[in-house]
């Protein structure tokens, strides 16, 4: 959660934002955390209560972990709606249209910045992000992680330099750069 705060603040100074996509277990532990984030301006979204592949249980229990992310943030007088993001990406167009029942919209990314074998580090973090960054690409992070809050602490100045904001995903889909 200390990531994660941290990672914020540093979008923040930057007069950015990005979207966290909260597993319920994790909100349930750190809710300071949350609500630092939504202090900050940045869009939640629902990643599921504990981060099954939906690929690997049924619908009806999949539909319940959805349920209980949003229950638990509901709980807080939050909600994950409408952004959703499938754990390990394990998704095909069933369970997308699964979600898309419960009033979601599935939320994929261009790049996933962190490699999570023996090459995981803040440099590579930054490799990926200096080779694949264009307007409008989404990349993913785990904030859970001082990696990521490494890697955006160099990348962030050099982007803004070269002209980038950085938005949530309202702010995408609303085509307005948060200013």
């Amino acid at each position: 959660a200390l990531a994660a705060v941290r990672i914020a603040q540093l979008f923040h100074m930057y007069n950015g934002h990005c979207t966290f996509f909260l597993i319920g277990t994790n909100v349930r532990m750190h809710p300071d955390a949350i609500r630092t984030m939504v202090w900050f301006g940045d869009d939640l979204g629902n990643h599921t209560l504990s981060h099954p592949a939906a690929t690997d249980t049924t619908d009806t229990n999949f539909v319940k972990q959805i349920q209980a992310c949003e229950q638990v943030l509901n709980g807080m007088g939050l909600t994950t709606r409408p952004y959703f993001r499938f754990p390990y990406f394990a998704e095909d167009s069933h369970l997308i249209d699964v979600v898309t029942d419960q009033g979601y919209l599935v939320v994929g990314s261009a790049w996933t910045i962190e490699d999570t074998g023996p090459r995981r580090s803040a440099a590579h973090s930054i490799a990926t992000i200096r080779r694949f960054i264009s307007p409008g690409v989404i990349f993913v992070a785990h904030p859970n992680s001082m990696m990521t809050y490494e890697a955006m602490k160099v990348v962030l100045p050099e982007l803004v330099r070269q002209g980038y904001s950085f938005v949530s995903i309202s702010q995408l889909l609303a085509g307005t750069d948060g200013q």
